[in-house]
């Protein structure tokens, strides 16, 4: 994985920067590409990610998915540009959303067989743009769990940790992208998610397999994906 100067890269003026937990997200252009560059507000933090973080770009090959290709100065890295846009932009075209779930349903089962954790599949970490191929990649690997590199628990969105808490940590991608089929099929919010799924309503997911699911959302593990439910 090549590392380069921060000074190679060219900001691109029409993006805002975006802020996370641990940096910023700038959308810059480089050798004639445009890309996003993550940039950390603690160095320490990504020298700790820094091994994982090449190690999965340089075996992993999942469409779908989105990681670094070049590591910048030390304290970042590069993304091909998967638009600025989430996966909430699929909400009330429940066509297009069921195709681009179905389809990452998939990238996520090829994700298990190579015992390739994400561990943070929430909303803003799909990104859509309707011009690509595919239309819809799963970005922000930092705390994936992969080939030694553990999980780090104390980075969890808290679903995650009350999830797992109760049931452990290899069935967590198949729950939380649940969470995203359920809210983006329904056009909720995910802070809406538990008031509808304790009061059994359960909007577009009628079927007994998918109400079975539903009913049994925070009591037991979840081995079965909910998109695979809707018809």
């Amino acid at each position: 994985m090549e590392k380069i100067s921060r000074c190679e890269l060219k900001s691109n003026s029409n993006s805002k920067p975006m802020e996370g937990s641990f940096g910023k997200v700038i959308k810059v252009n480089f050798d004639g590409k445009t890309y996003a560059y993550k940039f950390f507000k603690n160095p320490e933090y990504f020298a700790h990610i820094k091994e994982k973080i090449i190690l999965m770009a340089d075996t992993v090959n999942i469409p779908g998915i989105n990681l670094p290709t070049y590591l910048v100065g030390n304290n970042g890295y590069l993304t091909p540009w998967a638009g600025e846009s989430s996966i909430a932009s699929c909400m009330k075209k429940p066509a297009t959303a069921k195709r681009e779930l179905k389809n990452l349903s998939k990238v996520i089962k090829a994700l298990g067989k190579i015992n390739l954790l994400h561990g943070d599949i929430r909303i803003p970490n799909i990104a859509y743009c309707p011009n690509s191929n595919p239309c819809s990649t799963i970005i922000d690997f930092d705390n994936a769990s992969y080939k030694g590199f553990e999980f780090c628990h104390d980075f969890a969105a808290i679903d995650a940790h009350i999830y797992i808490k109760k049931f452990g940590i290899e069935t967590l991608d198949t729950y939380m992208f649940n969470i995203v089929t359920f809210c983006i099929l329904n056009n909720i919010f995910p802070k809406e998610l538990k008031s509808k799924i304790t009061s059994e309503d359960f909007g577009v997911f009628t079927q007994p397999k998918a109400k079975t699911l539903c009913k049994n959302f925070y009591t037991k593990p979840h081995h079965q994906f909910l998109i695979d439910t809707y018809k």
